[in-house]
């Protein structure tokens, strides 16, 4: 994360943020979106309208519910969700309000799609010990496990509606070592390859004709979907979306709806195929697997009286009570010292240290890499005004091994907005489906051997497809109010060529508020201005622009910085 990058990200959500406001669905969009989302700390699945209203809430159970799928006929909705510690496939008519359940295994059952005929329902599982394609009548019964033969991850089935293809499942598999695309005619068998690169490309969605098949592409370090016609002689890929990182997309009448992640979460858009403006549905949210559209109304479901704002995912209010102070956490040292953090937001930290270790098995925050600093701590690596002398921020361990050696943690690479993301994922301890999902993005090797040889000068190199069970420890440092921080990408320190520019391991917790009135929670104002005055940390080789937007006190002759703020 460079000056460069924080002024033009600055600049971006400026401009971003008047398209939210001004961009609107066409008035005569029809149609209801459906997506899982995140809100007071429990995922349900939701529904609105195409044109942005009508904001139903249509499952209400404290486990997690994602990835729903429409029924052709648009009365019911399958989705996986976990119950129970245990991820399973349930149908909900949306009319009368029943659930029922589908699958009953420990092991992983998720990603639904119904058959054109709505007779059955194709999901990935892990029913036998890898991620495969199963389908199961959609009414219940014995499942059929379709990719048996192959024992790397196939996941992410699509049944094509109609069209050349009618009858046959889209799926994505890393059977020849990177993700693609293939085929598959369940009654035959038979097996087509769609793509070849060598960039990992992943199944998105097909066009209502069948016609096209909708396909994520990692390319020049961007997410984007990409539309291939499978009627042309030369099936050629076409990009649809130019916003960096798209986390799920689905046809929806005469455009594109997407989920496009940023750096403060996700938003829902409308991409219309006239090349007009985007129709922005969600503009900040906690968003997470697939999307479907269906053209047929809802009436059923809790309404929302707020609409799309009750799902603004706005960081959490503070918990601490009274005069802030720095509080030692019960258990926790920061290399081999007591580790401590601002009374404000220890409980948030000590919830989520117990909460990953429900979630994993294993006690990754008992140990920092760093926590509180000293206001006078300073080296040439470091950060003067970092937000470790907040109280507020915290390193996690580098790297992390369970008790035989093996490795934990693993990163995933997230390009954003011109920055560079890290996802930070823990191997659960029991893969017996009790414990997190299957996980398919592929990890990144930053070991000392990746970086130094193959990967010189790119920070590392892309690593293995997994396809166990995982825990992705960001999302969940997230719901207590913990965020990451972009890579180092600046001239003389960029992650490509140093370690320490990465940044994967550090997490703050800001609430919406400015570094220097957080010092004033944790100092009085003589020391604060004794440590961080202008003049001060300007000697200490902070850029002005940086201090003004860490909210120093501004001397007279540096009061031009108040016209950059709104």
């Amino acid at each position: 994360m460079s000056l460069r990058c924080l002024s033009l990200s600055a600049v971006l959500l400026a401009v971003i943020g008047w398209l939210a406001a001004s961009a609107h669905v066409l008035a005569d969009a029809s149609g209801y979106l459906a997506f899982s989302a995140r809100v007071d700390h429990n995922w349900d699945i939701y529904v609105i309208r195409l044109d942005g209203g009508d904001l139903r809430r249509m499952t209400a159970h404290p486990g997690r519910e994602q990835d729903p799928a429409w029924s052709p006929d648009g009365r019911a909705l399958a989705y996986s969700a976990r119950r129970n510690r245990q991820w399973d496939l349930y149908v909900l008519d949306v009319t009368s309000g029943e659930e029922r359940r589908l699958t009953v295994d420990q092991a992983y059952d998720g990603a639904p799609a119904w058959s054109p005929d709505g007779r059955w329902i194709a999901y990935e599982s892990m029913a036998s010990g890898d991620l495969d394609i199963w389908i199961i009548p959609s009414t219940g019964g014995e499942a059929i496990n379709l990719t048996e033969d192959s024992p790397a991850g196939d996941f992410g089935p699509m049944w094509a509606p109609t069209g050349p293809y009618a009858g046959w499942l889209a799926f994505t598999s890393w059977r020849l070592g990177d993700k693609d695309v293939f085929l598959l005619h369940p009654e035959t068998g038979e097996l087509q390859q769609v793509t070849h690169d060598e960039e990992d490309e992943e199944l998105a969605g097909w066009s209502a004709d069948g016609r096209i098949l909708y396909i994520f592409r990692d390319e020049d370090e961007r997410r984007e979907v990409w539309a291939l016609d499978l009627t042309t002689e030369e099936a050629r890929l076409q990009r649809r979306t130019w916003l960096t990182r798209i986390r799920a997309a689905v046809e929806a009448a005469d455009g594109l709806a997407v989920v496009y992640q940023r750096a403060d979460g996700e938003g829902l858009l409308w991409l219309p195929d006239d090349d007009g403006l985007p129709g922005y549905l969600v503009w900040r949210a906690a968003l997470a697997g697939r999307l479907a559209y269906h053209p047929a109304p809802v009436v059923a479901g809790e309404v929302i009286a707020e609409g799309a704002a009750a799902l603004d995912d706005a960081p959490m209010p503070q918990d601490g009570e009274g005069v802030a102070r720095f509080v030692e956490l019960s258990g926790v040292t920061a290399q081999g010292w007591p580790a401590s953090l601002s009374s404000q937001v220890a409980d948030s930290f000590l919830a989520l240290r117990e909460r990953v270790r429900e979630e994993t098995g294993y006690d990754f925050l008992s140990e920092l890499s760093d926590a509180w600093r000293p206001p006078s701590f300073y080296n040439e690596t470091s950060d003067y005004l970092s937000w470790h002398k907040t109280g507020r921020a915290v390193d996690v361990l580098l790297d992390f091994y369970d008790e035989q050696g093996e490795q934990v943690m693993e990163r995933v690479r997230e390009s954003m907005g011109g920055e560079t993301f890290w996802r930070i994922y823990l191997r659960c301890r029991d893969q017996d489906g009790s414990c997190g999902r299957p996980l398919t993005d592929r990890v990144w090797d930053l070991s000392h051997d990746a970086r130094a040889n193959g990967g010189w000068g790119r920070g590392g190199l892309p690593g293995r497809l997994y396809g166990q069970y995982f825990v992705d420890f960001t999302a969940l440092a997230r719901e207590y109010g913990w965020r990451r921080i972009g890579s180092y990408e600046e001239d003389g320190f960029d992650w490509r060529t140093y370690f320490t520019a990465l940044e994967y391991w550090h997490y703050e917790r800001r609430d919406g508020q400015l570094w220097y009135p957080l010092m004033l929670e944790v100092l009085d104002p003589e020391q604060a201005k004794a440590y961080f005055s202008w003049e001060e940390a300007i000697s200490h080789g902070v850029d002005p622009f940086y201090a003004f937007m860490k909210g120093l006190p501004l001397p007279a002759h540096e009061r031009h910085w108040q016209a950059l703020r709104p």
